[in-house]
């Protein structure tokens, strides 16, 4: 039996999900269709309206306070912020 349209496709206390400006907002638009709980910068009144995009450096203290999930596209990042990251 299918879902409901509009239903969440996800067990409950998925984790939020950070998209990145690295990807295409069509990325979240996508995930939040099939009931992920996705993000992008613009969906923050305080980050909205910053001329440049939120580094990384912020991006990745935010997620582990609000136990969310970075997804991005961007290879170099995994490695300039290993240590910040944990791994």
């Amino acid at each position: 039996m299918l879902p409901s349209p509009g239903a969440s496709l996800l067990p409950p206390n998925e984790p939020l999900l950070w998209i990145d400006n690295s990807l295409s907002p069509v990325v979240a638009g996508a995930l939040k269709a099939v009931g992920y709980d996705a993000v992008v910068q613009d969906d923050f009144p305080e980050f909205k309206n910053l001329s440049r995009v939120v580094d990384d450096v912020h991006i990745i203290p935010w997620c582990s306070q609000n136990d969310a999930v970075w997804v991005h596209a961007d290879d170099e990042a995994r490695t300039e912020h290993a240590k910040q990251l944990g791994t």
